[in-house]
């Protein structure tokens, strides 16, 4: 029926409140009584509440605008999920907005990448560094979970200063940059000597060890000994 129905409607939309009405039909030659249930709603599990919406596959319409943020919901996880939804055409503080989201994801949940994933894809002001000092201070025993992840993501955009400006000498700034926010939130703060060495690393080597330091789970056991020579 879905199949039939798209192919009715194809890309004029406007045919969806003049869809077809299809009554399916069954002829039915086999031995035993026929068992199956004739109406969708009968294969369900549900109390007559619930039935009552499953009955035409009705869906409820919840505008989380006018919602205060705290009265978003209970769960301090689907929360943290709705806020950056709620405010993605309203121009929020980005640093505000990140701090109450990451405050109350959890490290070990599948929502916590598709949340972040989905931050840094819609709120191009979120930066590095504020992404390690507001992880920083929302999440200070798991400070630097979040920064990989968002390290990944940047790397699949190629989303670095340098990329935007398309130059060389941008791409590696840019690289150099992500890596040495990767390595203060897994080690802390930089000495000296080893900034310098940052400093001389190229291009190509900084790419290299910034995807292996986004993806490893001991990152000291990846790339020190590389990043060392």
């Amino acid at each position: 029926m879905v199949d039939l129905w798209e192919y009715f409607v194809g890309d004029d939309l406007s045919k969806m409140r003049k869809l077809p009405p299809i009554v399916p039909l069954v002829f039915y030659h086999g031995k035993a009584a026929w068992k199956v249930p004739t109406s969708i709603i009968d294969g369900f599990d549900a109390d007559e509440n619930l039935r009552e919406f499953l009955r035409d596959f009705r869906y409820i319409t919840c505008n989380i605008i006018p919602i205060p943020d705290d009265q978003l919901s209970s769960d301090p996880e689907v929360r943290a999920a709705l806020l950056p939804l709620k405010y993605v055409h309203r121009h929020p503080d980005p640093e505000k907005l990140l701090e109450a989201v990451l405050s109350g994801l959890r490290g070990d949940s599948p929502l916590a990448a598709k949340v972040l994933y989905y931050i840094l894809d819609k709120y191009p002001a979120v930066t590095i560094d504020m992404m390690k000092a507001v992880n920083e201070r929302a999440r200070p025993h798991r400070e630097h979970d979040m920064v990989s992840l968002a390290a990944q993501e940047w790397l699949r955009q190629g989303r670095t200063e340098g990329r935007r400006e398309g130059n060389i000498e941008g791409r590696g700034e840019g690289k150099r940059e992500l890596f040495r926010v990767l390595l203060e939130a897994r080690f802390g703060a930089l000495p000296p000597e080893v900034k310098g060495q940052l400093s001389r690393l190229s291009a190509d080597k900084l790419d290299l060890l910034t995807r292996r330091a986004a993806t490893a789970e001991l990152i000291e056991a990846v790339f020190v000994d590389d990043f060392r020579h």
